[in-house]
């Protein structure tokens, strides 16, 4: 299976913030995998990214988050995506978006 991958960079003020890195894994599965600069957590920053990167888009959306990230997890789950499993302290998550 070839790879399909894209990497987006969330810029605030010409500075790159965080990151998002998207595999896709079939015609409409993604499996995304983000992080947010150090010195730019606890701002808001990973919900701006992801909400501007789901805006729009279709398919079935995975994320991995270690089960000690609050935050990420807080993040997430507000945006709509479900626990689905947990193995060696990573949550698996999935968003349906039609």
């Amino acid at each position: 299976m070839k790879l399909n991958r894209k990497i987006l960079i969330l810029e605030y003020n010409d500075i790159p913030v965080g990151t998002i890195r998207e595999d896709r894994l079939d015609k409409e599965e993604f499996e995304l995998s983000y992080t947010i600069g150090p010195i730019y957590r606890g701002r808001n920053f990973g919900q701006i990214m992801m909400s501007l990167y789901l805006i729009e888009r279709k398919g079935t959306f995975l994320c991995e988050v270690k089960e000690d990230n609050a935050p990420s997890i807080k993040m997430i789950e507000q945006l709509g995506f479900k626990l689905f499993n947990t193995e060696k302290r990573v949550n698996f998550y999935k968003l349906n978006q039609s």
